[in-house]
């Protein structure tokens, strides 16, 4: 078994290694957005993100999956106990598959009756919508039982191949997206089925480097009554969050759909194109460093295990606002550069979308928390609870004639209410865990930044236009957040911390 480690050094190095998949992946899947929308049109656009988005909402297990294997695994690794992470593996592969397969029989079930009876699909575009619908069942069932691939390697922090395989997955979907300008068969059925074929590529590779590499992968008939009992109630509670997560999005995007048709699923798409590269980027920094909580944790090692929490909610947090300013203050531009097509409300969606990934940031640290500790019924309950509020919410604002973009705003206010009661409950399940400190050392200092930093690039934005204004703003915006982060956003150890590394890079070179 590996040696452990505890270093906010490997927390940093991992960070830029996702930071630089992260930005070489936007990049492509941007590109690759424009192409596809042109080829497709809004309309089939509209379909595609409807269809595969309504199967994706029936694979809320997916991140639960993960979740728990990665637990289980950073747990068996603090510990030295190889024995112990090949019993996880061979647990998890048990358990995914039986997941995947009662995804798949719900879908081919109730799903496709909800496909052609409720959504509002175009007459002569249903034929391909279920084509579309079945690829994207088929790719499903096969990304759920590689999700153990991918929690071996980020448990095992190998972030160089986790990038590597996560970089050939967007180019593969770059290809794709320009070949559909030379097919002469239906595009958007042609595109459903070259992104499974993609998708099931990327797992393959992730499958063999992980039996080839790692002792823990070696599949064996093997069942453990207690082990699958704690991992099966860890997924449950993890599902419980995710299938809210689920609701929230898809379920708000067939709302969307019933009151306004595919055209509007297409601007919801790209928002949500600009949203994930955003929560990609703070996905990084979770992925960095929810083993070194978790291992922390297991080894009990809690002044680190807090340290960790607090200096991570507000790094990644910085660091998305530094993307994020520039990003809001030139959507318009942004847009028009991007696609040949806009569609209505795209850019307010791209907005809304934007202030809530910044929101939704904080909440990973205390996730994952929350699963090193591994008390997470009343966490689960709880925020679950909170944050379905939003899909009624959404409805009656629909319902009541209120624009598009209510359903965002509500997005955002229920995320907001989210973050304050899983803080509450993270206190019940760590009493050392203190609140109010919390407070002081992560929220004030983000409010704080976030109010000051601004000031600056929405200055410099009144007064030029265009690619200009998007390059001088980016430049304004860092180097107000990097002055107003170092002398209010953090306190004297972190700013020691920074002196040291930079001392330490500097005299390097």
């Amino acid at each position: 078994m590996h040696e452990v480690k505890l270093s906010k050094k490997s927390i940093i190095k991992n960070t830029m290694i996702l930071y630089v998949r992260m930005v070489l992946i936007m990049l492509v899947t941007l590109y690759t957005s424009r192409v596809i929308l042109k080829e497709l049109g809004v309309e089939d656009f509209g379909i595609y993100n409807l269809v595969a988005g309504f199967v994706l909402m029936f694979t809320f297990f997916g991140s639960s999956l993960s979740n728990s294997a990665q637990r289980f695994l950073n747990i068996a690794y603090g510990e030295k106990n190889e024995v112990e992470a090949n019993n996880v593996f061979n647990v998890a592969v048990l358990i995914f598959f039986i997941m995947s397969v009662v995804v798949v029989a719900v879908l081919e079930v109730f799903g496709l009756w909800f496909l052609n009876n409720v959504l509002l699909i175009p007459d002569e575009r249903i034929y391909a919508a279920n084509m579309v619908y079945q690829f994207s069942v088929l790719t499903v069932f096969i990304t759920m039982n590689g999700y153990v691939f991918g929690a071996i390697l980020i448990a095992r922090e190998s972030m160089k191949i986790y990038a590597y395989v996560g970089i050939i997955e967007a180019l593969g979907r770059l290809v794709i997206a320009l070949m559909l300008a030379t097919t002469t068969q239906d595009t958007l059925i042609f595109y459903s089925f070259l992104f499974m074929v993609v998708t099931i590529t990327v797992i393959i590779v992730q499958a063999v480097y992980c039996f080839n590499k790692f002792k823990e992968c070696r599949l064996t008939l093997y069942w453990d009554t207690p082990l699958f009992k704690k991992m099966f109630i860890f997924i449950g509670w993890n599902a419980f969050i995710a299938l809210t997560e689920a609701i929230n999005q898809q379920g708000v995007n067939i709302l969307l759909n019933i009151f306004f048709g595919p055209a509007i699923n297409a601007a919801r798409g790209i928002s949500f194109q600009v949203g994930n590269a955003l929560q990609n980027f703070s996905h990084n920094i979770y992925s960095a460093t929810r083993p070194q909580i978790v291992k922390a944790y297991a080894v009990k090692n809690m002044d680190y295990f807090f340290s960790t929490i607090n200096s991570s909610s507000k790094f990644t947090y910085y660091l998305l606002m530094m993307l994020a300013v520039p990003l809001i203050l030139n959507i318009d531009y942004i847009l028009s550069i991007w696609l040949t097509i806009i569609p209505k409300y795209t850019s307010i969606f791209s907005v809304l979308i934007i202030i809530y990934s910044l929101i939704d940031c904080l909440k990973n640290p205390l996730w994952a928390a929350a699963q090193a500790v591994g008390k997470l019924k009343m966490y689960s309950l709880m925020g679950g609870i909170v944050f379905l509020l939003n899909f009624p919410l959404a409805y009656f604002s629909l319902a009541a004639g209120l624009s598009p973009y209510s359903v965002f705003i509500t997005y955002i206010l229920v995320r907001i209410a989210y973050i304050w009661v899983v803080l509450v409950q993270i206190q019940k399940i760590l009493p050392d865990f203190n609140l109010s400190s919390y407070f002081q050392s992560v929220i004030v200092p983000v409010i704080l930044v976030t109010l000051i930093a601004p000031i600056f690039p929405v200055a410099v934005d009144q007064y030029i236009d265009d690619l200009s204004s998007l390059i001088i703003v980016s430049f304004a915006s860092v180097v107000s957040s990097v002055i107003t982060i170092y002398f209010v956003g953090l306190n004297n150890v972190e700013r020691r911390y920074v002196h040291k590394f930079l001392a330490k890079k500097i005299s390097s070179l």
